[in-house]
């Protein structure tokens, strides 16, 4: 119970420096109690989807494997269309239906991606140190 007390808490400490770094950077900003991208911010998601596709080439696999999941009701599809797409972009590979993988850290793109949608209720992201069938998925990212 302790160490997924401490898992929670660090989390929650990433998001929230997270959204304070979009914030100071004016990639996003407040309104009451939710946040909306700027233009600025736009662009910035398709530099870190670009960023974040690199890394597959210029980083070294730390064992751990970032997922994505999300449950993003019917009403709004095109927004999960549009998650779908941009993940696949920033080199996430597909699990399972509404299932991403990917081998290296990418919580900027997370987070921006939930800011932008608005739907962060919907999505998960989570590391994990074992993947079932983790072979095939380090053959698709060309890990040893």
């Amino acid at each position: 119970m302790l160490k997924i007390a401490q898992e929670r808490a660090v989390y929650r400490y990433r998001r929230k420096r997270a959204i304070e770094r979009l914030k100071e950077l004016e990639f996003v900003r407040v309104r009451g109690e939710k946040l909306s991208i700027t233009s600025d911010g736009k662009g910035a998601l398709g530099a870190t989807v670009h960023q974040t596709l690199e890394l597959l080439n210029a980083k070294a696999w730390d064992g751990k494997w970032r997922i994505v999941i999300f449950d993003i009701p019917e009403r709004y599809r095109t927004l999960r269309n549009r998650i779908r797409a941009l993940l696949k972009s920033a080199g996430f590979v597909q699990l399972q239906q509404s299932v991403w993988v990917f081998p290296h850290d990418c919580d900027e793109l997370v987070q921006l991606m939930k800011e932008e949608s608005h739907l962060a209720k919907y999505i998960v992201y989570g590391t994990l140190e074992r993947v079932e069938g983790s072979d095939l998925l380090k053959r698709r990212f060309g890990i040893r």
